[in-house]
């Protein structure tokens, strides 16, 4: 790995983890004024528009790798690239408007568990998100542009600034107001648009030499990025079939206050996972430069390194939250919904999987040819999505369905790796042989220690700061000595000593 992708990344770890903590403190401030009830109908209302969130996602993996070869290949062909991308997001949000105006209401009405008191507050949330999630849509594509430029430093302080602004939405809550949960969809919804705002300035600022016009429309280009943007669309549906959709599972089947312990979990493991998904996104341009020419060790380095520090960014944080689940929910919600401690412990096992295996889809993104991936990949997570119903169906307890996501996530990442070996003779033994057992030893090694500390002290801060330390001090010890390749400890050390020498 080069010097800029380790600069980016500790840039984006750096500010990331002021954003993590700002997000979780806001999960406890808005649950604490909106009650669990009215949270979990927050959460069930976003979790509507949610489900169509593969569609910005899926939409920014295909442009920025368009973006990367149209940089590669000069000023003009950016400037094609931008134009016929921009037909596309407006297509996409012309459409997702049409079909939200339409049929949402009737969708909220009609099949979601809410309080009858609450329904009419709960209608006027959902507008609020169906204009959220049109801007995420737009800034998307500002947010492509930026990533593939490498500018990471502009995306980690606009994400410090978003998480600022919702944590401004959270604390306003604290005031008298009539109705908490319209405020605070409305004040969201306000943010959403400054971001948006703040990106449009940012890419002015930065990129202003790209004079783009409709004019610039490229017909060839457009037909190639749907074509990619299509199979692309198809996996990232099927995950967020498998995230949101069974939030509204067990809406159905349970009720609000089980949902909101389901969303308290996913959110602990959704912050640990932006960690590993910052250290993706760095990556993902080099991989693809790498791809584009014809580099294909320099693609399996990258991606071997990077799905054990992937995995180490993530375990760092992890494992004193799966030692202490209780304790730190209790510091951070002082009451936590009932069957959330389980849910949390169970969705960070997942977020771990899950961790190991982002490098290696980046990697197979790169090479374009990502029907086959996808569909693989894709009819496991609807096949996920049709157990977990049967499953709650027959009245298995809402803890099920992340034991069912564990098992999804092992045999997902052993089909990434047999479709990337396909795809660019990439070496399955070489990733089971170096990445597998560097991660395996981490997490023996910082666990036992951890446990056995946690048997030794009473339940406090004390014990909580000591397991940390130990976990984090043997994690780093084993990620340094076996995790990293001997050209990159000389990189890190280089580092380090330019930055002590400051």
């Amino acid at each position: 790995m080069n010097k800029k992708i380790i600069v980016n990344t500790l840039a984006l770890y750096s500010r990331q983890a002021l954003v993590v903590l700002i997000n979780l403190y806001v999960v406890r401030i808005v649950l604490n004024e909106l009650g669990v009830s009215d949270y979990g109908v927050y959460n069930v209302i976003l979790g509507v528009t949610a489900i169509f969130s593969f569609i910005p996602s899926a939409m920014t993996v295909s442009v920025q790798r368009q973006f990367v070869f149209s940089i590669e290949k000069g000023r003009e062909s950016l400037k094609r690239c931008f134009s016929s991308c921009l037909v596309i997001y407006l297509l996409m949000i012309a459409l997702s408007s049409m079909l939200f105006f339409t049929f949402g209401s009737f969708f909220v009405k009609e099949y979601l568990v809410i309080p009858e008191q609450r329904l009419s507050p709960a209608l006027t949330l959902f507008y609020f998100s169906i204009v959220i999630f049109i801007l995420s849509i737009a800034t998307s594509l500002l947010t492509s542009l930026v990533i593939s430029h490498e500018n990471m430093k502009v995306y980690a302080i606009l994400s410090v600034i978003e998480a600022l602004l919702k944590l401004m939405s959270a604390f306003i809550l604290a005031y008298e107001i009539e109705d908490k949960l319209i405020t605070y969809g409305a004040l969201v919804m306000l943010s959403s648009l400054i971001v948006f705002m703040l990106y449009n300035v940012a890419c002015i600022k930065y990129y202003k030499k790209y004079r783009i016009s409709i004019i610039g429309f490229d017909k060839q280009l457009f037909v190639d990025t749907v074509k990619f943007s299509s199979w692309t669309l198809f996996g990232f549906f099927t995950s967020v079939l498998r995230t949101h959709a069974t939030t509204l599972l067990i809406n159905q089947w349970f009720n609000p206050v089980v949902v909101a312990a389901r969303v308290i979990s996913n959110t602990i493991s959704s912050q640990l996972m932006i960690f590993a998904n910052n250290l993706n996104v760095s990556l993902y341009p080099p991989i693809v430069r790498n791809y584009a020419n014809k580099d294909v060790n320099g693609v399996n380095t990258i991606l071997i390194e990077g799905s054990k520090i992937s995995f180490f960014l993530v375990w760092l944080l992890a494992l004193p939250m799966l030692v202490e689940t209780e304790f730190f929910l209790k510091v951070w919600l002082v009451t936590p919904p009932v069957d959330s401690i389980s849910f949390t412990r169970l969705a960070l096992i997942e977020a771990l999987l899950m961790s190991l295996g982002l490098v290696v889809g980046s990697a197979a993104r790169a090479t374009g040819k990502i029907k086959k991936y996808e569909l693989i990949l894709g009819a496991v997570q609807i096949l996920t999505f049709v157990v977990t119903v049967f499953v709650l169906y027959i009245g298995y307890p809402a803890y099920s369905v992340f034991v069912i996501g564990i098992v999804t996530n092992l045999i997902m990442l052993f089909l990434r790796l047999c479709i990337l070996q396909f795809l660019m003779g990439f070496s399955m033994k070489a990733f089971i042989s170096k990445v597998l057992p560097t991660v395996s030893f981490m997490v023996i090694t910082s666990s036992v220690f951890s446990v056995f500390l946690r048997q030794e002290f009473q339940n406090g801060w004390a014990r909580v700061v000591v397991t940390l330390f130990i976990g984090t001090f043997f994690s780093f010890l084993v990620m340094y000595k076996y995790g990293l390749s001997a050209e990159l400890k000389i990189k890190l050390k280089s580092k380090l000593i330019d930055w002590i020498r400051r």
